[in-house]
């Protein structure tokens, strides 16, 4: 019988020190991040590592673990188990033959799955110390007892599960109170048609940018201790080619 095997994409996910901004592999303990951050005198050491690209990798993989269970398919953080990763949406001829083809899965099953109220209530309490507030509750309760009506408990409790993902309280230790206001849409103001196409590209890189890891030396770079007509490039060239 095979272990399961997790297959922790950390340069995707980005939860690590070692995408730190310091190459000693620490977070900054006064990186603020943001300009309102710091007027209000706050910090948070771990946006230094976490961005946009890295949360919706987080997010994507901990969807992929509730419906697929340990696998690799739609950026699952499990090993390879097929190469037909479309049938985990369009369905097998089997419900064994999904099971088959991850190395495990979620079996959380609560108490009374029949009553909504309560199985938010159970959840709430063991994702989120109890800390979610009404408003987010309400939401999570209709939206579970919508899918238990129209696909039973299975599918509802997989919602569920997916739905707290994207929950503030889940992602963080503090007490989150809406203020009950809808954010405003920002509508994109003239036309854009006739305008040429500009994407900013970035890059993470793991440690430093130190030792020709990035910059490679080209000419009038005088090698130190070498001839006068010696450059790095040439050293560098006859270091890296042997």
């Amino acid at each position: 019988e095979q272990s399961p095997q997790l297959r922790i994409r950390w340069e995707e996910i980005g939860n690590l020190p070692y995408n730190a901004d310091s190459v000693f592999g620490f977070f900054e303990d006064a990186y603020a991040g943001s300009n309102n951050l710091a007027l209000a005198k706050l910090v948070s050491p771990e946006k230094s590592a976490i961005d946009s690209v890295s949360t919706i990798s987080f997010l994507n993989a901990m969807s992929s673990l509730i419906e697929n269970g340990i696998t690799s398919c739609y950026g699952g953080l499990g090993d390879r188990t097929t190469l037909e990763c479309w049938r985990f949406n369009q369905g097998f001829d089997s419900s064994n033959d999904k099971d088959r083809q991850s190395r495990g899965k979620l079996t959380f099953l609560p108490k009374r799955p029949e009553d909504g109220i309560k199985v938010v209530r159970e959840m709430a309490l063991l994702l989120t110390g109890g800390r979610m507030n009404k408003s987010s509750r309400n939401l999570l309760q209709s939206a579970y007892n919508e899918e238990l009506i129209k696909k039973g408990s299975d599918a509802a409790i997989r919602l569920l599960q997916r739905l707290f993902l994207y929950t503030p309280e889940y992602h963080s230790t503090g007490i989150f109170r809406p203020n009950g206001f809808e954010r405003e849409s920002n509508e994109p103001s003239g036309s854009f048609e006739e305008e040429d196409y500009k994407a900013v590209v970035y890059f993470f890189l793991n440690g430093g940018i130190d030792g020709y890891n990035v910059l490679i030396p080209h000419s009038d770079c005088g090698s130190k201790g070498k001839a006068a007509n010696s450059s790095f490039f040439s050293y560098f060239f006859d270091q890296n080619s042997q």
